[in-house]
């Protein structure tokens, strides 16, 4: 096709995949912002419910700010009735956070949410008692896109 023509979704799809299978490849970079506003053959709607259905961070930007903010402070609190596990959230040190990122592992399984420094608790909502997190991380990213150290909590 030349220059100026309409790709399929299939193929934008297929080069994400092709990408992640590539160990040296950090990323994929989209030209032109009018194909996903659009949503020509379903594009946005496909990379939602495929390849970008997870949460993702905004690569670091080091050569602004190499200083990670400090690892958060952070607690679990288990509620049995409601089987809520609840994670509070503190700041620590001068360098403000712009996010958490809270990872959870249940079993061979990990879940990523990314809050706002300004949300002190996070939840996990569990069907019955052995859903709950066996391993719960927190981490605080700066406004340069730097990752502080990890809080490991075992609830």
């Amino acid at each position: 096709m030349g220059e100026g023509a309409n790709w399929p979704a299939s193929e934008l799809l297929e080069q994400v995949r092709l990408t992640r299978a590539d160990s040296g490849a950090s990323g994929n970079l989209h030209f032109s912002m009018s194909v996903f506003m659009q949503n020509r053959d379903s594009l946005g709607d496909r990379l939602v419910a495929g390849p970008y259905a997870g949460p993702a961070l905004v690569p670091a930007s080091p050569w602004l700010d190499k200083r990670p903010p400090s690892a958060p402070r952070a607690q679990v609190q288990l509620d049995t009735l409601s089987g809520r596990t609840t994670v509070t959230i503190e700041p620590v040190g001068a360098t403000p956070a712009r996010l958490w990122v809270v990872r959870a592992r249940f079993g061979d399984t990990w879940t990523t949410s990314i809050v706002p420094s300004s949300v002190r608790e996070h939840s996990f909502a569990a069907s019955d008692a052995s859903a709950r997190p066996d391993l719960i991380v927190v981490t605080a990213i700066g406004r340069t896109g730097m990752e502080s150290l990890e809080t490991r909590i075992r609830p």
